[in-house]
């Protein structure tokens, strides 16, 4: 659990969410690793030269470029 929630800190800024009215922060959770999981099957090795890239990476890359955030949504 702890490299999860560190992963979810480091991608996503969860420890940075103020919201805790009702389930909203656990909801908001559950949605945070949807997004992960989709992110980490996502192939973006047509655009980027990297055979596997970091979450991270993968998250920057799609808050830069149409294309790929496409791509992320068409995967769904």
């Amino acid at each position: 659990m702890g490299e999860s929630h560190w992963v979810l800190d480091a991608i996503l800024d969860e420890d940075y969410c103020l919201v805790r009215k009702d389930n909203a922060a656990a909801n908001l959770s559950v949605l945070r690793k949807i997004v992960l999981n989709i992110l980490g099957q996502v192939d973006f090795s047509d655009i980027v030269k990297a055979k596997k890239m970091p979450l991270i990476h993968k998250q920057r890359l799609c808050d830069k470029r149409e294309d790929c955030l496409d791509r992320v949504l068409q995967s769904l």
